[in-house]
């Protein structure tokens, strides 16, 4: 089927071949690596995704977002879990986005603990973030695994993981390599 005009020919195409995929569109999926401030302004991006005006009224906001890496995030764990925190529970929703969330946590970060005090953040890159998330009441939001150091004791760990435990928020604690504010 071929139209006089080739750029309605090309659309048309378009829109046939991400019908049948079952894809609003074909944009890319990617992935975001942030460290501490960076981390948190990418885990912010992901979630205003219903802040993002589209061209079409009839398509509902969608994240092209697949996997989230935080590394020492400088925010706090509280977002994730429902009516904790002073800042609310913007990411409570999480399950929702088909982004996969991956933080890497220590004991030792000790960066900005004067946000705990004024404001009740448990940054997810620290100690108060990370004994949160090892909290039983958090364990359907959270699955903390251990670094080892070992690559193929990591990976089996992580391959290994039931498919209810990959769509929470894995932590991964880094004690063991992260020695200090990282």
């Amino acid at each position: 089927k071929r139209f006089n005009n080739d750029e309605a020919y090309k659309e048309d195409e378009v829109k046939e071949y991400c019908d049948s995929k079952g894809k609003g569109d074909l944009s890319p999926e990617g992935i975001t690596i942030g460290h501490s401030m960076g981390a948190r302004i990418l885990s912010r991006a992901i979630f205003s995704r219903d802040y993002i005006k589209y061209e079409s009224p009839n398509r509902p906001p969608e994240s092209h977002v697949k996997l989230f890496i935080g590394l020492q995030g400088a925010f706090s764990a509280n977002r994730f879990v429902v009516n904790k925190g002073w800042e609310g529970s913007p990411y409570a929703e999480f399950y929702k986005y088909p982004t996969f969330f991956t933080l890497t946590t220590s004991y030792n970060d000790k960066a900005n603990p004067a946000a705990r005090f004024f404001t009740g953040a448990k940054h997810v890159g620290g100690k108060y973030g990370l004994k949160f998330a090892k909290k039983e009441k958090n364990a359907k939001v959270f699955k903390v695994i251990k670094w080892t150091d070992n690559y193929q004791t990591d990976i089996k760990t992580l391959s290994s993981m039931s498919n209810e435990d990959k769509r929470k928020i894995i932590m991964i604690d880094a004690t063991k390599i992260v020695d200090g504010i990282d």
